[in-house]
């Protein structure tokens, strides 16, 4: 009985340790803190996903809830946009894939792991972009693609070590 109490005692402890620990920002490879998104502006972004997954594929899309969404990694705001690497359940169901490649402003980004065309997606005004169709509608430049490519793909600057003018 006393080991029993003793081990509930510590992890009673080692829960506020645990809790504090949670939101605090790891450093990127380049020493950078990666940028945060605010809990409101995901919630609002996983909304809209949600009725553009609807929208896109239809009732097969009503199928999910908003817990079944979210947004796997933030990257940050490029000119007003949100870009970031959303996921759900029916996204990857089914698929085999190891990379996708992402073509844009002449580059040519590899994202390593699974990802389905629209889930590495650029978000400005309740709406949803591909990386090429936000560079080609001018919500972003060249530098921002250049930029988004050094996160997404790690061998990104060996094929491409100079930025855009």
């Amino acid at each position: 009985m006393k080991k029993i109490v003793l081990l509930l005692v510590a992890i009673v402890m080692t829960l506020p340790i645990l809790a504090s620990c949670q939101n605090i920002p790891v450093a990127t490879d380049d020493g950078r803190t990666p940028p945060i998104l605010d809990h409101a502006r995901e919630l609002k972004i996983r909304e809209d996903f949600l009725q553009f997954l609807i929208d896109t594929y239809g009732k097969n899309g009503s199928e999910l809830n908003l817990e079944q969404v979210w947004v796997q990694r933030y990257y940050g705001n490029f000119r007003g946009c949100e870009m970031m690497y959303l996921r759900t359940p029916y996204l990857t169901q089914g698929m085999v894939i190891s990379c996708m490649i992402i073509a844009a402003a002449g580059y040519h980004i590899i994202f390593p792991g699974f990802a389905d065309y629209h889930a590495v997606s650029l978000y400005k005004d309740s709406k949803f972009y591909t990386l090429g169709e936000a560079y080609s509608n001018r919500l972003i430049t060249k530098a921002d693609v250049y930029n988004i490519g050094k996160q997404l793909d790690p061998s990104f600057t060996e094929r491409y070590p100079k930025p855009p003018r």
